[in-house]
């Protein structure tokens, strides 16, 4: 009876230690959620204090960690701050911006990456003409879902600069894949382009 009670013990404690990470991570996202917010708020209102990088259509060498915006993707319920950078205690908390590619809200392409199993769970369920919203000090921009993918993390071809002014989200898949995953899933979103002139009834297809 006792080795019985060990040995639930030894399966329990576990349990609630990685319960308690879960919702520990959970709250510390959700307090930079609003810190991102009260920056953006309390700096657009002091353009004195607006970072060096803002209105550059080109990536910086941004200090990793620094606070940079907010994406939303209504449709899958998708609120995260962006920070600079792509490293662990970065990830940990927020959205990040990956670098050497362009700023999000510039020309070319911009990459944002997040943890699978926290900010990004929910593109599991993204479709094409999705709208995301990326917000900062330099304006709202808003781009449209144009295709998914899923990759070898080796393919960084989708990284790759564009002419069109777009969104590159890269998240770990499977999304619920126990261990280090193997692939990458990856959303491409467009900024929406000027509509084409509408066609004569009198033309003729060349």
């Amino acid at each position: 009876m006792k080795r019985k009670n060990l040995i639930s013990l030894f399966l329990i404690v576990p349990g609630f230690v990685l319960l308690a990470w879960s919702v520990f991570r959970i709250l510390s996202m959700r307090e930079t959620v609003e810190t991102t917010r009260e920056w953006l708020r309390e700096t657009a209102a002091r353009p004195s204090a607006s970072p060096v990088w803002l209105g550059a259509n080109r990536s910086l060498d941004l200090p990793e960690g620094e606070p940079l915006g907010m994406l939303s993707i209504e449709s899958v319920q998708i609120e995260a701050p962006v920070f600079a950078g792509d490293g662990k205690a970065t990830l940990s908390l927020a959205a990040g911006w990956i670098k050497g590619t362009a700023l999000p809200g510039s020309r070319g392409n911009a990459g944002i990456a997040a943890h699978r199993d926290t900010l990004f769970r929910p593109l599991r369920n993204i479709r094409p003409g999705d709208a995301v919203v990326y917000r900062s000090l330099a304006g709202s921009y808003t781009y449209r879902v144009v295709w998914t993918k899923i990759v070898r993390p080796s393919d960084v071809s989708v990284l790759d600069n564009t002419v069109i002014p777009s969104l590159t989200l890269v998240s770990c898949y499977p999304f619920y894949y126990v261990g280090p995953a193997p692939y990458r899933f990856i959303v491409r979103a467009e900024a929406p382009g000027p509509s084409p002139p509408p066609q004569s009834r009198n033309a003729r297809v060349q």
